[in-house]
């Protein structure tokens, strides 16, 4: 039986009867010859031969580290790198590794793009404007802290008036008063009446002794052993008394030149000084009539919202001031 050999090799009988049953290739036998051939003899099975899958494992990891190393050493200036012997155990690798990537770290900070760049300084002129603006902005704030330093004795508790009597109270008392008048007028007149004989004796004795009872309620402390609500005049006498200290004390507060007009200029630190509510008592106060307008407990009261505004304005303005000394002394102390 002839077989056919495209290729023409060389085989013997064996390898020809294997080929007939298709179980030999020709072109993989070329190949391998021209491996054995070619390639040097080696004793070493392929390395995926014979090992076990943790073995291949293991392996492949230690040449991924290798690779990471020389990426690495590619990196690392040539001052920083070293050499790692032949024989050097994992934790020696380690070792070196961490070396290498620090000093990979320190060349990308001392580098011009890896750090930040410095804040270009201020030239002499600039520093002298900058120590000029901020003179200026401390000659302000002390003229402001200058004029309005009553701000901080102002009494909370004179201006508030918590104690002063309300409507409800002055009309129960003057109604109170008008129907205590009213029994004494009976009581006198059906007595005068009884007296000219138009009226029983009997009634005119009675009438009598409710007319010296209600006089009696006249007197103070016999009036308290049986009412404890305060009368129409002590109410009366009470708010005259709060009024006349709550004014007093604006008084010492508007001085001469006006307080609150004078709290005008902290406007910047707090806008709510500028509302229009308040507009009626800044002006008063800039012509010197705000004491004739003070006639009511709800305009000393609106006096007070105004105050407690502009004293917030001034602790804000308190603490730029020494924020602004402070920084004079510690960052401009070398310009003259």
């Amino acid at each position: 039986m002839k077989i056919h050999n495209p290729t023409d090799l060389d085989l013997e009988p064996g390898e020809l009867r294997a080929l007939a049953r298709g179980e030999l290739d020709p072109i993989k036998k070329a190949i391998e010859e021209h491996r054995s051939r070619n390639l040097p003899a080696t004793s070493i099975a392929p390395p995926d031969k014979g090992r076990k899958p943790a073995e291949r494992k293991r392996a492949e990891t230690a040449e991924n580290k290798a690779t990471e190393n020389k990426t690495t050493e590619s990196k690392v200036p040539a001052k920083a790198r070293q050499t790692v012997p032949a024989n050097a155990t994992g934790k020696q690798l380690d070792n070196t590794r961490g070396r290498t990537n620090k000093a990979a770290d320190a060349a990308k900070r001392n580098s011009p793009a890896g750090g930040k760049e410095a804040a270009p300084k201020q030239t002499a002129e600039q520093r002298k404007e900058e120590l000029l603006k901020l003179k200026e902005q401390q000659a302000r704030l002390v003229q402001i802290i200058r004029e309005c330093e009553p701000l901080e004795v102002l009494n909370y508790d004179l201006l508030a008036m918590k104690q002063y009597p309300d409507v409800v109270e002055v009309l129960g008392a003057k109604r109170r008063r008008d129907l205590w008048l009213l029994a004494i007028l009976l009581s006198a007149g059906m007595f005068l009446i009884g007296w000219f004989g138009f009226l029983p004796a009997w009634l005119a004795g009675v009438s009598f002794g409710v007319l010296v009872a209600l006089l009696s309620f006249s007197v103070p402390p016999v009036r308290r052993l049986f009412v404890k609500v305060p009368n129409h005049g002590e109410i009366v006498a009470t708010k005259k008394a709060m009024e006349f200290r709550a004014i007093s004390h604006i008084r010492m507060l508007e001085g001469s030149r006006g307080l609150a007009y004078q709290c005008q200029m902290m406007i910047p630190y707090r806008r709510a000084l500028a509302d229009k509510r308040y507009k009626r008592i800044v002006l008063l106060s800039q012509q010197s009539a705000l004491i004739k307008a003070m006639r009511s407990a709800a305009a000393i009261r609106l006096y007070l919202m105004y105050m407690l505004e502009a004293q917030q304005a001034f602790k804000v303005v308190k603490n730029d001031y020494m924020k602004i000394s402070s920084r004079l002394q510690s960052e401009f102390s070398d310009v003259s």
